[in-house]
C-alpha cells in the first residue's frame, strides 16, 4: 500500500488551495499552472518535499539550462529560504541532504545528450520546471529513471513514483505540452492530469501590481502569461496543420518507389550551440504516389561533423537502402563543390543528388505549401510528427528554425522536378 501524500516541516508555509489539492494526488504525471505567477515555482518544490522524511527517498528538479536554476526567485535561492539549517547543502553537487538521508537534487539539461548525465540515477520523484522550454524526448527519457526497491519491508517501497511539471503556455514545446496534457486524449489515450492556476489562485502574489507588469507584453504573450490561453500560438500562416489530417500508420500506407531523403546540414556542432538559437541538421524522407506526398522520416538534432557523417551513412545505409536517394543543399562557391564531392565518397553506392538553393526559401516551398493545403501531403507515425508540425506552422513567422522545412521542401522539390538549375546529380 503507497504513502498518503502529505505536507511536513520543510513546507514553511500553506499551499494555495489548487497547490494542495494538487499534492495530493498520487497518479504518475501531472503538469502545474498555465499562467505567470500562479505559484508554480513554490508548488513544484513543495511536491519534492514531501516524502523527505523517508530514508532513501530521492528527488530531482530540472530546468532547462543552469542560469535558470540560480536566478534570483528561482528554484536553488528558493530552497535555500526554505531549507537553510534544516538539510545540509553541498553546492558542487547541488543537492540538500535531509537527516532521513533523503535527497533533493537540482539539474539541468541544455542540450539533448545531456540527459544522458542521468543514466545511473535512480529517483522517485522528477519534477520539471517551465516544462515547455524542454524537449518531448528528454522528458519522457526521464521516465527510465523513475524507480524504487520492491521489498515491502522498506518504506522507500511504498513512496508513489511521480513525474510532474509546472509550465506557462508558449515556447518551444508548446505543442507536445498541449497535446500531452492539457487536450484530454490527443496524445495517446492515457489519462494525465493538468491543474490550471492563475495569477488568482495566488495569494501570496501582489496581483494587481503584476498584472500591470504584464500588460506590457505583446497580445500573444499576454493571452499565454496572463490568462493561461494554451490556444493562442504563433502561426506563420503559410501552413495549417491540420492539413495534414491524422499521421497514418507505416502498414497503412501505399507502397512507395519513388523516395528521396534530403538533408539539410547546419553548420554549428552541437558543443558550439547555446540553447535553442543554433539551427538543427535534418534529413527529410518523402515519398511520392500518384502525385500524393508521404513524409515519412524526419532525423533532426544537433551533431558534431563527425556524428552527422555517421547518421548521415546510417540513415542511408540502414535505414533508406538503395532505393532512396539522398539529397544535400550545396552551399555555393569552391566550398559547396568539395562538399559535393564529400556527400558522393560518403555514400559510394548511393545516387546523391546536391542543389545550390537560389531564392527566397518561402518561394521555393510554392509548390510543397499548395500541395499541403491541398490535402495531397500525409505524414506518416513517427516521435518526430509534433515538432514537424509545430515548425511547419510557425513559418511565414519570426521563427527561430527552419530546418525541417528547408529538408522537406528540398525532397518535395526533387521528387517534382522542381530541382533548379544548378543541381547536379552523381
Amino acid at each position: 500500500m503507497s504513502l498518503r501524500p502529505r505536507l511536513n516541516e520543510y513546507i514553511p508555509h500553506a499551499p494555495t488551495p489548487k497547490q494542495a489539492a494538487s499534492l495530493l494526488f498520487e497518479g504518475k504525471e501531472m503538469l502545474f499552472g498555465g499562467a505567470a505567477g500562479g505559484g508554480k515555482t513554490d508548488w513544484i518544490l513543495m511536491a519534492a518535499l514531501q516524502y523527505m522524511d523517508v530514508p532513501g527517498y530521492s528527488a530531482l528538479l530540472l530546468r532547462r539550462t543552469f542560469p535558470m536554476l540560480i536566478k534570483s526567485d528561482s528554484l536553488i535561492p528558493r530552497s535555500h529560504e526554505w531549507l537553510t539549517g534544516r538539510a545540509r547543502w553541498n553546492e558542487d553537487k547541488k543537492t540538500w541532504t535531509f537527516p532521513s538521508g533523503a535527497r533533493l537534487e537540482f539539474g539541468h539539461m541544455q542540450y539533448e545528450n545531456d540527459k544522458n548525465a542521468f543514466q545511473a540515477a535512480a529517483y522517485q520523484f522528477i519534477g520539471l520546471d517551465e516544462l515547455t522550454q524542454f524537449s518531448r524526448t528528454m522528458y519522457t527519457y526521464m521516465f527510465s529513471r523513475c524507480r524504487r526497491p520492491k521489498d515491502p519491508r522498506v518504506e522507500l517501497s511504498r513512496v508513489p513514483l511521480r513525474m510532474r511539471a509546472t509550465s506557462n503556455p508558449g515556447g518551444k514545446g508548446h505543442n507536445w505540452v498541449k497535446m500531452r496534457f492539457v487536450e484530454p486524449g490527443s496524445c495517446d489515450g492515457v489519462k494525465r492530469v493538468f491543474i490550471p492556476s492563475l495569477i488568482s489562485d495566488n495569494p501570496y502574489l501582489d496581483q494587481e501590481e503584476y498584472e500591470e507588469m504584464l500588460s506590457e507584453l505583446d497580445p500573444l504573450e499576454r493571452k499565454q502569461l496572463m490568462e493561461g490561453d494554451w490556444s493562442s500560438t504563433i502561426s506563420g500562416g503559410i501552413i495549417r496543420r491540420e492539413w495534414f489530417g491524422r499521421p497514418m500508420p507505416i502498414l497503412a500506407a501505399p507502397r512507395i518507389r519513388q523516395v528521396c531523403r534530403w538533408w539539410d546540414l547546419a553548420a554549428t556542432a552541437e558543443e558550439d550551440s547555446l540553447e535553442d538559437d543554433n539551427d538543427y541538421s535534418v534529413g527529410s524522407k518523402v515519398g511520392m504516389v500518384d502525385g500524393y506526398m508521404y513524409i515519412m522520416d524526419v532525423k533532426r538534432g544537433r551533431w558534431s561533423p563527425m556524428d552527422t557523417d555517421r547518421r548521415i551513412r546510417n540513415a542511408a545505409d540502414v535505414v533508406d537502402g538503395l532505393g532512396v536517394v539522398q539529397g544535400f543543399d550545396q552551399d555555393p562557391g569552391s566550398a559547396g563543390k568539395r562538399d559535393a564531392g564529400r556527400f558522393q565518397r560518403m555514400l559510394p553506392r548511393h545516387k546523391v543528388v546536391t542543389e545550390r538553393p537560389t531564392g527566397d526559401k518561402l518561394v521555393r516551398g510554392r509548390g510543397f505549401a499548395s500541395a499541403c493545403e491541398a490535402g495531397n501531403v500525409f505524414l506518416i507515425e513517427g516521435g518526430w510528427n509534433e515538432e514537424f508540425l509545430a515548425e511547419m506552422e510557425a513559418i511565414g513567422s519570426d521563427t527561430d528554425h527552419d530546418d525541417q522545412w528547408d529538408a522537406t521542401v528540398g525532397a518535395y522539390n526533387y521528387l517534382t522536378g522542381e530541382v533548379c538549375p544548378a543541381a547536379e546529380i552523381f
